[in-house]
């Protein structure tokens, strides 16, 4: 009997996809003043966003999934990767 070589492929993530660097900087904006680049806020206003934007478990879980902004330390990761490169104060 041959035995069968498998290759499993996770699902790859977009990297800097627009749609999650929209979501970030409306999280940016709705933070109160003097919070704008506290992860921590900012985190939790995209928490919210997506949940308002995605409203079925199913279609949040794909998405944020998708977009690397699943668990909680996959978003801070990914803010404090656009604060460091992108953010103007904007």
């Amino acid at each position: 009997m041959q035995e069968k070589n498998v290759i499993i492929v996770e699902e790859e993530k977009a990297p800097n996809s627009r749609v999650k660097i929209v979501l970030i900087k409306e999280a940016i904006g709705r933070c109160p003043a003097g919070k704008t680049l506290n992860v921590y806020v900012i985190c939790k206003e995209l928490g919210e966003i997506l949940e308002e934007r995605y409203q079925t478990e199913d279609c949040l879980e794909y998405h944020a999934k998708r977009m690397g902004l699943f668990y909680t330390k996959d978003m801070v990761k990914q803010i404090e990767s656009y604060i460091g490169k992108s953010y103007d104060g904007n």
